[in-house]
């Protein structure tokens, strides 16, 4: 009886890690994946910006 529950807690203790491990590496890949579409978009507002800048100095300087 005391090694069956030895066994549960340590089953118990091992899943409980596995589901913190889980929700830890779910969370950063969130934090990652909001991190790099945020990156993108900023990326492709200052490029749309920057061409649309160069476009109008092309045009001011024709």
């Amino acid at each position: 009886l005391v090694f069956c529950s030895v066994v549960l807690m340590v089953v118990d203790t091992a899943v409980i890690s596995c589901l913190v491990v889980a929700t830890a590496v779910i969370s950063c890949l969130v934090v990652v994946a909001t991190t790099v579409f945020f990156f993108l978009i900023v990326v492709a507002m200052v490029a749309s910006s920057d061409s649309s800048s160069s476009s109008k100095v092309v045009l001011l300087t024709k």
